[in-house]
Parts: structure tokens; C-alpha cells; sequence
């Protein structure tokens, strides 16, 4: 008996020691302060987590006992926690650190961490914002899933993955920007993010993913907008499923594949054009689109799935340029599509399974062609069949140029007249000049330059015409000038009202600097030009000269001045901006407006290098807008002012000050 009583105190002492250093954390926390407990690492310095689950704050120090905290732990469940102060010596904050902290409202993260554990925020419903260091270069699963509060978030530039349920269930949030250091997009990143009104994913996006219930944006009840631009070839499974409020929608056209339930619910959506690549419209891809009543699809598709358009009861006719339609008894291609009664085919469809109208209660009209699947399938179901009457010709028409930036609409007539099927496909011989809608024929121009436009039937005989549209930089004469150019409204602005005009009839020399010369003849076109008589004083300013009368008009009115004790005017010198200005406000006194204003130049960097003879000029520039300072935050006094910065401050001038 004896013997079995020590066997037992021994196995008893041998399993808590083993106990105690499997779990040397747990055993051996010392607590902080009522807040936090501590413990020591494998590295030698320490972590903290909660020191019970009803703490309001948490203080982390940096070092307790002279060793440094680098790592955060365990705080989930606390749910009076309000707020957590983390020292910059953090390096590490745990998976699940704060899930389920319901009350905490405000946390920051120190420069160090690099990492977002998964599910770090979960649950943190009272969370409003937070502000992640420029530091983090990864995000995991569940991050800030359920974050109900959340109104704002800004992605870290570093990070290239939104990865699963990232920001799942906020829906409190409204907008986010997706920047283009991102590159892959998981599964239900976004999902249930219901005040989400629009959404953009750039061309940098390289991978989506999402399965049947796991859409990016499934269950985004607020969504009206989508320009999905990733350069990636899958459309993923329920991308869109149940926004019920999606109305645009914009896809890449390097999508070719597409998987199911893309825009299963999604019942505002009235139409939609798909990707000109694209090779397959998948199942239950357009359920339940209750209101949909024009599908685009290009002729590269092939296939059709089972229940794509399944429920869709607005829908009235449909253009179908495939070869096979997937269906089954149970899973009807059009099933309960209430109010179809027209379907065109062209000469590629081969094969229509009997189920695909199965739940249709119209008597179908079907367009097709002798030979195919189209007039089989219709006889077979007592459908009117109507043979089409291939296309023979196509006329384009419309404007034969456009400006960079700006659209024109083509337009294609389709002979003869009796053809069923007029549709065509739009394409550009260099995208790079000008891009073209596949279904519209809408022109865009990009740069400068001409292209072909070509129109093809879609009916699958191959008739096409072409046209040549021309790009030009702008509405302007100028080949210097683009309307993408900052300074483009400021010229228009002068050239329109005849202030400035250009070197000739296609070049203005935007960044050609601006002369004493002609920067009196502005002003004086500003003026109209008014008669002058008699000659300048001036031995530099012939009277043969295009400023000839300027100079003598703004002389006699006190604007302008020659050099002090000589008989220099200077014509074919440069301005600088300090004396643009001055320029400026003695043509405003001139004109009899206010050049008292002045504001402070001192939040300007360079604002020292004002002479001080038009410190006063400078600050009624600046005070009534008419310079405005650089993106680096000078003036550059002494700057030699361009033709677009003359036309600029003229432009400024006239809007704020006045003619």
C-alpha cells in the first residue's frame, strides 16, 4: 500500500513539472499592474498580454525590470477594453491578440510591426478607424472581420495581398481605396461590407479568388458601382453575389474564364457588357438578376452553363454567338425567365440541351441558321424557327476625329435590311492611340495619332468594314498643347479671348519664357488694343516691332517702366515671377481695382528670397490667387515665368480680380 501511495506522489510531482515547463508562460506570468501580465520569451525579452478580462486600459511599457517588451498577446475577449497604448519597441502582435475586444475604440500600432496576425482586430465592433505604419508589409485572414464601426482604412503601401475576410462584416465602411501595390485579392476581402458604394481594383491586381459563398463583394447591399480592371483571366465565384444595388459595372477584358454565381442576386443590374475575350458564361452566373434585360456577349464565348440566366424575368430576347448550352432537368439554362420570347443564334451553335427553355412559358422565337443546332432545336420544341439573312455589307459613320481623352460614337448600318442579326464587334488597330467598345463603338482617343476602326458582323460570316479615326492633342490649333496638359485651360482661356496668341497656327511654346514684350502686349490685347500715338522713348523698341504700341501704352499708363537711368526698355528680356506680379497689380491699380490685399509669404520655403521691392506685389499675388504656390511649397520668386505660367496668372487674374 505504501509503495502504491509513493508511486502516485511521484507521478503526481513528475507531471506538474512537466506541466510547468510546457507551460512556463502560463506558470510562471507575473503581473504588470492591474492591467497587464508579463513574461519572459525564448529570445530573452518579453511579452504582455491582459492581466484578467474585465481591464477598461492597457498601458504596455517598453521595458519592465530593465528587459524590453517586444510582443503582444493575449487581450482577446476583453470587452471593456477601451483603449491600448503600445510602446515602439513591439514587434509582434499575436493572432487573436484584441478579437472579441467589443468596447475598444482606439489602438495604435508601433512603427516596428510588420505583420497583422490573423484575426488580430476581429470582433472589435466599437473600432472607428485605425492608422496602420508604413512599416507593415503583410495582412492576415480575419484581420478586422466583424469591425462593425469601422468608417475608414487605408491600405499600407507595402503589403501586395488583401487576403481572406480582410475587412469582412464592416459595414460601417463606405469607401476604400485599392492601391496599386496590391496584387492579389482573397476571398471574401470585402464580403458583407454593406455602406460600400463604389469600388475600383486596378490593372496591378494580378490573382482574385472566391468560392460559392466567399465573393470579395458578395453581400456589398450598398454597391453601385464596380470597375474591376485586374489584369487576371478568371472571373472568381461570387464575385457580386447578393449586391442587390449594383447597377455599373465595368470588367477587364483579359478576363477569358468565368466561374459561378458571378452576379447571382443582383437585382438592380439592368445591363452589362462582358469582356471581348471572354469563353464562357458559368452557372448561375446572372440567377436571380431579376431585372436584367441586355446581356453583350462577345463571339469568343463558347459555352453557356446550366441556370446562367436562371430567374432572370425581365429578360425579353437575348443574342446567344455560342456553340454549346449546358443544362439538366433540374438546372434549366433560362429556367423561369417569364418574360423571354426571342433568342438569335449565329452559324457557330452546335449543340442546345432540351432542358435549356425548360421552365420558359413563352413559345420562343428562334433566330438561326440552316444547318445548325438553332433550326433543329426549334422544330424539336415546336418553336417558330426564322431563318436569318446573313449580313452582306457594313457602313460606318460618324466623326472621322477626336480629341485625346474625349469619345465620339461610330456607328455601323448593317446590309440588307432584312438581316435579323445587325450586331457587330468594334476594334482599334493600336489600342495605344485609341481604345474602341467592343458592343458600342465608342472611340476614346489616347494620344495623338490615327487608327483604323474596323466593325465586324457577329452573325458569323465574317463581314467587316473599316474607317479611320484621327486623334488630335486637343480642340486647340496647338500641336504643343494637350488637354491633359495643367496649363491647358489657361491657354484655351487666352487664346480664346484673344490675350495670347501662338508663335503660329500650331505651335504656342508652352515652356518658351515669357519677355518684357510680350507680356505688355497681353495686356494691352487685354485692353483692346486701344489707339497710341507717337513712338516708345525707348532706343531698344523699334517702331516696327509687335510691342511697339503695347510698350508705349503701358508706359503712358504707369503699368510697366523702363530701366532706371538708361533708355532701355528691355523688350526680349525674361520676367521673372516676383516682377510678373508686380506687373500685374500696377495693371489692377491701373484698372482701378483693390491692391491693397496682402496675406503672409512666410509658410512658403523660399519666401526670403522676395526682393523687397515687391515684397508688396507678392503678397497681393498670392493674397488674391493669382500665384499660387508649387507643390513643393515655394514660390520661386526668381523664376523666369513660361507662357503657360503667364497664361496661368492671366487666366487667375481675370477670374479673381477681374478684367
Amino acid at each position: 500500500m505504501k509503495r502504491h501511495v509513493l508511486f502516485i506522489i511521484v507521478l503526481t510531482l513528475f507531471l506538474g513539472t512537466i506541466y510547468m515547463v510546457t507551460n512556463k508562460g502560463v506558470q510562471a506570468s507575473q503581473f504588470y499592474n492591474d492591467e497587464i501580465c508579463y513574461d519572459e520569451r525564448w529570445d530573452g525579452n518579453l511579452y504582455v498580454e491582459a492581466a484578467g478580462k474585465y481591464i477598461e486600459n492597457a498601458n504596455i511599457p517598453s521595458k519592465i525590470n530593465g528587459k524590453t517588451v517586444t510582443e503582444v498577446r493575449d487581450f482577446s475577449g476583453c470587452q471593456n477594453l477601451k483603449k491600448v497604448t503600445i510602446p515602439n519597441t513591439v514587434k509582434e502582435i499575436d493572432s487573436y491578440c484584441f478579437e472579441n475586444c467589443t468596447s475598444l475604440t482606439s489602438v495604435n500600432i508601433p512603427s516596428g510591426v510588420t505583420v497583422i496576425e490573423g484575426a488580430t482586430f476581429k470582433d472589435c465592433s466599437s473600432l472607428t478607424s485605425i492608422s496602420l505604419p508604413s512599416s507593415i508589409t503583410k495582412i492576415k485572414y480575419d484581420a478586422f472581420k466583424n469591425c462593425k464601426s469601422l468608417k475608414s482604412f487605408t491600405i499600407p503601401s507595402k503589403i501586395d495581398t488583401l487576403p481572406s475576410s480582410l475587412l469582412e462584416g464592416c459595414t460601417s465602411l463606405s469607401s476604400i481605396t485599392i492601391p496599386s501595390n496590391i496584387k492579389t485579392i482573397e476571398q471574401s476581402a470585402f464580403k458583407g461590407c454593406k455602406s460600400l458604394k463604389t469600388i475600383t481594383v486596378p490593372s496591378t491586381v494580378t490573382a482574385m479568388y472566391g468560392s460559392w459563398d466567399e465573393g470579395i463583394f458578395q453581400d456589398c447591399t450598398s454597391l453601385t458601382t464596380a470597375n474591376i480592371y485586374a489584369n487576371y483571366d478568371s472571373i472568381p465565384k461570387s464575385l457580386f453575389k447578393g449586391c442587390t444595388a449594383l447597377t455599373t459595372v465595368n470588367l477587364s477584358n483579359t478576363f477569358v474564364n468565368c466561374q459561378s454565381n458571378v452576379f447571382d442576386g443582383c437585382k438592380s443590374l439592368k445591363k452589362i457588357d462582358l469582356p471581348y475575350k471572354l469563353k464562357e458564361i458559368g452557372s448561375e452566373m446572372f440567377a436571380n438578376c431579376t431585372n436584367l434585360t441586355v446581356v453583350n456577349i462577345p463571339d469568343t464565348v463558347e459555352e453557356v452553363e446550366s441556370s446562367a440566366f436562371e430567374n432572370c424575368s425581365n429578360l425579353t430576347e437575348i443574342y446567344l454567338p455560342v456553340k454549346t448550352i449546358y443544362a439538366s432537368y433540374s438546372y434549366p439554362t433560362f429556367g423561369n425567365c417569364n418574360k423571354l420570347k426571342t433568342v438569335y443564334f449565329n452559324k457557330k451553335i452546335q449543340n442546345i440541351n432540351e432542358n435549356t427553355f425548360r421552365e420558359v412559358p413563352n413559345k420562343l422565337t428562334i433566330y438561326g441558321y440552316s444547318g445548325t443546332a438553332a433550326k433543329s432545336f426549334a422544330q424539336s420544341k415546336g418553336y417558330t424557327y426564322i431563318e436569318c439573312t446573313p449580313a452582306s455589307s457594313i457602313k460606318i459613320s460618324g466623326p472621322t476625329s477626336v480629341i485625346k481623352t474625349k469619345s465620339i460614337t461610330l456607328t455601323a448600318t448593317v446590309s440588307p435590311s432584312n438581316t435579323y442579326n445587325k450586331k457587330v464587334k468594334w476594334t482599334c488597330s493600336n489600342d495605344s492611340i485609341a481604345s474602341v467598345n467592343y458592343y458600342s463603338g465608342v472611340v476614346t482617343g489616347k494620344k495623338a495619332g490615327t487608327v483604323t476602326i474596323t466593325a465586324q458582323a457577329t452573325d458569323g460570316t465574317g463581314v467587316k468594314a473599316t474607317y479611320k479615326v484621327t486623334v488630335n492633342p486637343s480642340d486647340l490649333p496647338f500641336k504643343d498643347v494637350a488637354i491633359d496638359d495643367w496649363f491647358y485651360n489657361a491657354v484655351k482661356y487666352t487664346y480664346s479671348n484673344k490675350m495670347i496668341s501662338g508663335y503660329n497656327s500650331t505651335t504656342f511654346a508652352p515652356n518658351d519664357k515669357v519677355t518684357r514684350g510680350m507680356m505688355v502686349t497681353i495686356l494691352y490685347k487685354m485692353e483692346g488694343s486701344p489707339a497710341v500715338s507717337g513712338n516708345s522713348k525707348f532706343s531698344d523698341v523699334k517702331s516696327t516691332e509687335y510691342y511697339a504700341k503695347a510698350v508705349k501704352w503701358a508706359t503712358d499708363k504707369g503699368i510697366v517702366h523702363g530701366y532706371d537711368g538708361t533708355n532701355k526698355f528691355g523688350p526680349n528680356d525674361n520676367i521673372i515671377r516676383q516682377d510678373l506680379a508686380g506687373i500685374l497689380r500696377n495693371y489692377a491699380k491701373y484698372k482701378k481695382k483693390n491692391v491693397n490685399v496682402t496675406t503672409s509669404l512666410t509658410k512658403y520655403k523660399d519666401y526670403k528670397k522676395i526682393d523687397s521691392y515687391a515684397n508688396s506685389s507678392m503678397q497681393w499675388a498670392v493674397g488674391k490667387g493669382v500665384i499660387t504656390g508649387n507643390a513643393d511649397g515655394t514660390l520661386n520668386p526668381k523664376g523666369n515665368a513660361t507662357r503657360a505660367e503667364a497664361a496661368a496668372m492671366i487666366q487667375k487674374y481675370c477670374n479673381k480680380v477681374g478684367r
